[in-house]
């Protein structure tokens, strides 16, 4: 039976089409889901409790209870992961330790997430485990992390020399095999091949030999075990003969094999998710400590709920809470993506991450480091890497039932004929079974795509995405910065825009008044008053720029900024936020922090019949997962921090141009020039390049079904079925190729 999902509760492996693998998960589910408790549900009482009555059917999560204890959590890096089966390999390790939690390896980002009881064991201990296993685990604040390890790409140039000098001598032992060997140089070149092939196997391709036996360790099949079959047939058949004076070698596939291995390796390496970075950021930037009243500063960690802190201009914000004392005005664009700074006064919330620009505040402490709103970010792209690696290839699948199925076979044929004729049919069915073509089938397509779209503004930072990018039946849009421009144009009021005004303004930072500054003036007196406005004196004249309040005129509806000279009024300025061109999305949504009226006018304005605002951005997240928990495809359209989460969430997420560095390194997609026509040209690209893909697995495989009973018969002789392998890898390649006037599109 084919274990093809994970329970929506209790992770457990199960087969069918329910969300979730018995009854009892289900009712959990849905009461934690009422309650609000999702997604950290594994610590409320109900799940608890559900958990020690025997209705959650996972044992792993029981035995992780009984354990208790303390729990630290961390996220590292593991280098020389080469496919899905070496993160399933190090999870199952390391979760055979006594005092690990858990342990999240997920192969597309390289990313391991680990909870363990420091009571129990030290992290060295479990860094100590891995490199066991051969493979590099590191810290993400390691400076001296690469994307591509230098050994690798040793590894790879030894076997690409080595190889091409094999393939050559191999044309002249074709020619010989075909014409007759007139001056007795086969055996020569044979042994030539043999020696050139010896680093090939024994030091370029100790990945793939190690890669294979620790996963037979822990009982799991991967590709790299049909690979080394084959190359171990190709080996032993090409010496069984070179001793016994016969020519016929096919050292040429079994080094063409693991050189093609190494280069894709070290492409899949390079194009790597960059979640990593990303987490890195987040806990790089993320603020330390807090000013005590006294003016002393002090470990947020150390911090309680209750405690005081106090924030001044050009700082951060450590910890949510509630103003006592002072006013000012805070920007909090990471949590609203809105650009205006918000007014703070006693009895408003600060939330942690924004920054004071002007004033003095003192706030209480409503909620500790771990449960901060920045805090609660990091958790959430946390949550979301762990749920994506369950997202596999549905190929991942077939090899685990493709490569034992090849080696029984092979195996069985051998058993059947115990003799030479018997070996040689068995090695046969090895070799035209040898996975290269399967190998290559997705990533030359993905590769293909990559170069396609960045030659069109669009870099791709997650090749996952590819697999729903075009399939999207839900497109979620943030506003400022996506569906507009998120830069302030003035709308109205020209005629009152005076060389004083504009030197006014440009001594504030403020959006709105950087929209309207202009020439420097000498301003005296000058004073802001954060959230109201400006004064000062500029040429005489007594000037004040602000809110309608502080003019002492009546507001209009829209956006807008009032002058007045000498106590007169002058006019206002109206300002508008530029809406973007879209193209047809299916089902859009607009989704944004700002005040709903705004979000309303704006979607109104772009023809978005759904909308909602005043979201934050776990709530922006939220929203996001009950629509893929709806069975829809989404696709998640921001540019700021406060979309970072959604971004991770969706089964798309693009940033567009000038995206903060955060949602850009979340993003599946980027885009370098702000259209969003660009989405659309992405989308029919990767509808073409999934019709490819299946074109090569149906090829790969057709070639395997046709060829494997072949050589098992005894009709395609070792010779015929190297030269098969390769003729069916060269197709593969060939049909990968996207054409020029598809891109040109």
């Amino acid at each position: 039976m084919i274990l093809s999902q994970s329970c929506k509760l209790c992770e457990e492996k199960f087969s069918g089409e329910s969300a979730f693998c018995c009854r009892g998960c289900a009712a959990v589910f849905t009461i934690l889901e009422r309650q609000e408790a999702l997604p950290h549900y594994q610590t409320h009482p109900v799940f608890q409790e559900a958990l020690k009555a025997g209705l959650i059917s996972n044992p792993r999560l029981l035995k992780r209870e009984e354990r208790g204890g303390l729990r630290e959590r961390q996220i590292l890096e593991v280098g020389g992961m080469w496919c899905p089966s070496c993160a399933e390999v190090i999870g199952l390790v390391l979760e055979q330790r006594k005092g690990v939690l858990k342990a999240t390896v997920d192969y597309s980002t390289d990313l391991c997430c680990l909870e363990w009881d420091p009571q129990q064991m030290g992290i060295e201990t479990l860094y100590t485990q891995i490199r066991k296993l051969g493979y590099c685990p590191s810290s993400l604040e390691d400076p001296a992390r690469k994307k591509v390890g230098n050994e690798l790409w040793t590894r790879f140039a030894v076997a690409a020399f080595c190889s091409l000098n094999i393939m050559m001598i191999a044309y002249a032992l074709y020619a010989i095999e075909w014409n007759g060997d007139v001056e007795g140089m086969a055996l020569t070149l044979a042994w030539s091949s043999a020696l050139l092939t010896l680093p090939v196997v024994f030091y370029a391709g100790i990945p793939i030999w190690r890669r294979f036996w620790n996963g037979l360790s822990v009982g799991i099949w991967g590709m790299e075990g049909l690979v080394l079959m084959g190359i171990s047939a190709a080996l032993l058949l090409s010496f069984w003969n070179l001793f016994h004076e016969d020519a016929r070698v096919y050292f040429d596939s079994a080094t063409a094999i693991i050189t093609l291995v190494l280069g894709g390796k070290i492409l899949e390496t390079r194009a790597k998710f960059n979640t990593k970075a990303t987490l890195y950021n987040l806990l790089r930037t993320s603020p330390k400590k807090g000013r005590l009243p006294n003016g002393e500063f002090i470990s947020l960690r150390d911090v309680k709920v209750g405690d005081h802190l106090v924030v001044l201009p050009g700082e951060k914000i450590g910890l949510d809470g509630v103003v006592e004392e002072g006013e000012g005005s805070v920007d909090e664009a990471w949590l609203t993506g809105e650009p205006l700074p918000r007014l703070k006064k006693r009895g408003d919330t600060v939330r942690a991450g924004g920054v004071a620009l002007q004033g003095r505040l003192v706030w209480k402490v409503t909620a500790a480091w771990d449960q901060s709103s920045y805090r609660q970010l990091i958790d959430g792209l946390t949550v979301d890497f762990e749920s994506k690696k369950e997202d596999t290839s549905p190929l991942d699948s077939i090899l685990k039932m493709f490569v034992p199925a090849v080696m029984g076979l092979a195996v069985g044929v051998w058993a059947w004929e115990p003799n030479q004729i018997g070996l040689l049919k068995s090695m046969s069915v090895l070799l035209i079974a040898c996975p290269c073509a399967i190998g290559i089938a997705v990533p030359l397509v993905e590769a293909e795509l990559m170069n396609a779209l960045a030659s069109k503004g669009i870099v791709i930072r997650h090749r996952q995405a590819l697999r729903y990018l075009g399939r999207e039946t839900v497109t979620v849009l943030d506003k400022t910065g996506t569906v507009t421009e998120g830069r302030f144009h003035l709308k109205a009021g020209h005629a009152a825009l005076t060389p004083e005004i504009q030197a006014l303004a440009a001594c504030s930072l403020h959006p709105l008044s950087r929209a309207l500054a202009g020439p420097f003036l000498p301003v005296g007196s000058f004073r802001e008053i954060p959230g109201v406005g400006l004064e000062g004196i500029v040429n005489g004249q007594t000037l004040k720029l602000g809110s309608a309040a502080f003019v002492g005129v009546e507001a209009g509806k829209e956006t807008e900024v009032c002058a007045s000279r000498d106590g007169i009024f002058q006019g206002r300025f109206v300002f508008t936020d530029q809406i973007r061109s879209l193209p047809p999305f299916k089902r859009p949504i607009l989704l944004s922090g700002d005040v709903a009226e705004a979000v309303q006018m704006t979607a109104h304005a772009a023809q978005i019949p759904e909308w909602k605002g005043g979201v934050t951005p776990l709530e922006k997240r939220e929203f996001v997962h009950k629509l893929r928990q709806q069975g829809e495809i989404v696709t998640m359209i921001g540019d700021g921090i406060n979309d970072a989460p959604a971004l991770n969430c969706a089964h798309v997420g693009i940033a567009v141009a000038n995206a903060t560095d955060l949602s850009s390194q979340v993003a599946d997609l980027l885009l370098l020039r702000p259209e969003l026509s660009l989405i659309v040209d992405a989308q029919n690209l990767a509808c073409k390049g999934r019709k490819k893909i299946s074109q090569n697995l149906f090829w790969a495989f057709f070639y395997n079904v046709m060829g494997i009973p072949l050589a098992a018969a005894g009709i395609l002789t070792p010779l015929y079925a190297a030269f098969a392998m390769t003729a069916s890898s060269l197709i593969v390649v060939w049909n990968s190729q996207i054409k020029r006037e598809d891109v040109r599109r």
